[in-house]
């Protein structure tokens, strides 16, 4: 994709130096080189994402829960029947 500093200057009625269309010149490819990568690194963090493996994941088993006034009786600040923080 080409950007014409020069042309969007003169839309935009700013005045560049010589050095100063460089240096955005610069700028710009540099920004629409890492803007064209975006579909690439979406895609592939994607299929990573997609390569989890069951024998990765562990069997979900209901179990008990404590009982909230054992948890509260260690709490240095409660109210209300919950912590303070």
């Amino acid at each position: 994709m080409a950007f014409d500093v020069l042309r969007v200057g003169e839309l935009a009625r700013f005045e560049f130096t010589e050095e100063e269309v460089k240096k955005f010149d610069g700028h710009i490819k540099e920004m629409l080189r890492m803007i064209s990568i975006i579909p690439e690194v979406l895609e592939t963090e994607a299929m990573v994402a997609n390569k989890v493996r069951l024998s990765d994941l562990r069997e979900d088993v209901p179990q008990g829960s404590w009982d909230s006034f054992d948890v509260l009786a260690n709490a240095p600040k409660k109210k209300s029947g919950f912590f303070v923080v």
